[in-house]
């Protein structure tokens, strides 16, 4: 599978540069002709889920305070967002008027024709993998989110250089814990998961794929070619897997990180931009599921122009 994977790899990042290559020969055309035109790139290689399909990729988008439930689900609308992963901490459901604002939302997101789901997780859960499974139980018997959303990061920790494969492990185990309350689970991962060896033998990547619905591949750069770069080989497992994977960009601090790994500073026009032509790119994959964006507090602060 392995060097299936390779030369697949090989024709879709070359299809995808070809794509984005055609876009910038036709810049001076309206935006919608040049989305047609890297479509029509892509329509022939044999690979893509929707060749020669225009429709819209469905968003998804981090919100790590949600605020006031009306302005957030207005700022979805404003970047094609079909998706909220809202930030819901252990034991949220005790608080009385965190869970009223949350009903609220729910009803403006319904209205809005988006999801919600709820995102969760901390480095320490691999420590205590069984948290995972009371939070998500904790987060379906509120009824108010359709799925949950894992973001773990064990890798972020001081002891990860040296104690990968027991992280590792737990991370696997947070993930199972979880699906026992019977929510579909997904979860970020950075791009870079398939370099890591499981401790179950293969690829970290491909194990966490094997326990979840989809993953949310944080290709944290700040070009469309940059990501569809570092998102690539984490595509071609997914699709080797029959799994969904999305593809995730940074619009906030880059948190120590080189200027390299996030929009911020670029304009809300220039980022809309980028995501359709990431959006017509990633159909040249089977796995692709939508781009995904961080964050809600970051986007909402973007320039107009």
């Amino acid at each position: 599978m392995d060097v299936v994977i390779r030369l697949f790899r090989g024709l879709r990042v070359w299809c995808a540069v070809a794509a984005l290559s055609v876009v910038a020969l036709t810049s001076a055309t309206p935006p919608v002709k040049a989305a047609e035109a890297m479509s029509t790139a892509l329509s022939g290689n044999g690979v893509g889920v929707a060749r020669g399909n225009t429709a819209p990729m469905p968003r998804q988008m981090w919100v790590w305070h949600p605020g006031n439930a009306d302005e957030l689900v207005g700022l979805a609308r404003d970047y094609s967002v079909t998706r909220l992963l809202i930030w819901v901490s252990p034991g949220f459901a005790t608080d009385r008027a965190g869970l009223k604002k949350l009903t609220v939302l729910r009803s403006a997101a319904t209205r809005g024709g988006i999801s919600l789901d709820a995102l969760g997780g901390d480095p320490s859960w691999v420590d205590h993998p069984r948290q995972a499974r009371l939070w998500a139980a904790e987060v379906g018997r509120t009824g108010l989110f359709d799925r949950v959303h894992l973001d773990v990061e064990p890798h972020g920790r001081a002891d990860w250089a040296t104690r990968q494969r027991t992280l590792a492990t737990g991370l696997l185990q947070v993930l199972v814990e979880a699906g026992r309350a019977g929510m579909p689970v997904d979860a970020d991962i950075p791009y870079w998961y398939y370099k890591v060896k499981a401790p179950e033998g293969g690829t970290l990547d491909a194990a966490i794929m094997r326990r979840t619905a989809s993953v949310t591949v944080m290709a944290y750069r700040n070009s469309a070619a940059g990501v569809l770069a570092v998102a690539a080989p984490e595509l071609d497992h997914a699709a080797a897997m029959g799994r969904v994977a999305w593809i995730g960009i940074n619009t906030g601090s880059s948190g120590g990180d080189p200027a390299s790994t996030t929009y911020l500073g670029q304009s809300s026009a220039a980022i809309m931009e980028d995501l359709a032509q990431m959006d017509a790119a990633g159909r040249s994959w089977l796995s692709f599921g939508g781009m995904a964006l961080h964050e809600a507090g970051s986007l909402a602060n973007l320039a107009d122009a």
